[in-house]
């Protein structure tokens, strides 16, 4: 059975690959999202 050391471990670990989801995948398409609306507010 998992005691609170290992819990926390686990924790860790999935906060740290959700953080490296989110700087890799996540954060570019919401950049070009971003520069888009920026594009289409300016070109007006």
């Amino acid at each position: 059975m998992l005691d609170e050391k290992d819990l926390q471990a686990i924790d860790q670990l999935m906060a740290h690959r959700m953080n490296i989801i989110l700087e890799s995948e996540i954060s570019p398409k919401l950049n070009l999202l971003a520069k888009a609306i920026r594009n289409l507010y300016t070109a007006t």
